[in-house]
């Protein structure tokens, strides 16, 4: 990809793909960033765990810096927000926090205290969703959480993103599917790769990712397999539109679907990516182990 002059991220190079270091306040390579959001270029989270670096953080982005602004001892996994002054973290042992602006993080449970909520996925401020270990699925409709047991139950899922109310994708190990019309789950398989991630931009354009170097797409009617060109965990998938998605895993892997095939980007890094975001084709980010935080702006 061409390089506009010499991209840089504060006083950091960035790489020829415009993958760059932003600023942060001192976050350390013992933490595991696990998940991003952001609701606009001024306002974001990243949260993970790190056992040796003061257990579960979480960080906020102010359109300048990031920095840590809550602690836990559970370990924190999944992000997911409306707004600004809506945002959902959660983790180990259903722990949550709900932002709604202000200062505070309010505590809370997603339903249930035996379940780590492994992804989230928000539709509007009474409707989130969240998956968890155990075959778990949470919903959020604004006076609680539910719990419902997926059955015939998936192995563990790993990744959840909801189109609308009636149209909501989970996915898991051994090519675990499960869908939501509204009414009822419905269950599939398709190969035997774990699948860790989802990612929608419509019911028709829907896109999945997991162990060695697995990328599947549903058109609508069925799932094909993606020609991947790497073998390595890939665990990330953030998107804007059809020719803009892209993938990310272990050792650094970053791809980026064209509309036509996935190509490798840069991204300037060997740690796991785990989590990423896209606020547009010019502005996603990325985080992942040892402290690792990524920005690809214009």
């Amino acid at each position: 990809m061409a390089v506009r002059g010499p991209p840089t991220c504060g006083s950091t190079v960035c790489t020829t793909d415009g993958w760059c270091r932003p600023t942060t306040q001192s976050v350390s390579q013992l933490f595991d960033f696990n998940a991003v959001w952001l609701a606009n270029a001024n306002a974001g989270w990243a949260a993970g765990y790190g056992e040796y670096a003061g257990g579960g953080k979480a960080y906020r982005w102010n359109g300048s810096v990031w920095r840590a602004v809550a602690m836990t001892s559970r370990g924190l996994y999944a992000i997911a927000g409306t707004s600004p002054t809506d945002v959902w973290i959660a983790g180990g042992y259903g722990f949550t926090w709900h932002y709604a602006g202000g200062t505070t993080l309010t505590t809370g449970t997603a339903g249930c205290g035996n379940c780590d909520v492994f992804d989230l996925w928000a539709l509007g401020p009474q409707d989130v969703w969240g998956i968890g270990y155990d075959q778990k699925v949470m919903h959020f409709e604004g006076s609680g959480w539910g719990v419902t047991e997926l059955y015939p139950a998936p192995a563990a899922p790993k990744g959840v993103w909801a189109a609308a109310s009636n149209d909501v994708w989970v996915v898991g190990d051994a090519g675990s599917v499960r869908h939501w019309n509204g009414l009822d789950w419905t269950a599939s398989t398709v190969g035997s790769t774990g699948l860790l991630d989802v990612w929608c931009r419509s019911a028709s354009d829907i896109w999945a990712v997991g162990s060695a170097g697995r990328v599947l797409h549903y058109d609508g009617s069925g799932w094909s397999i993606v020609a991947s060109g790497t073998t390595q965990t890939l665990r990330a998938l953030t998107g804007t539109d059809a020719t803009h998605v892209w993938i990310a895993g272990d050792s650094g892997v970053m791809l980026r679907w064209n509309g036509t095939a996935l190509v490798p980007e840069q991204s300037g890094t060997t740690r796991a990516i785990t989590s990423m975001w896209a606020l547009s084709p010019t502005d996603i980010w990325a985080v992942g182990d040892a402290g690792l935080i990524l920005h690809r702006g214009a």
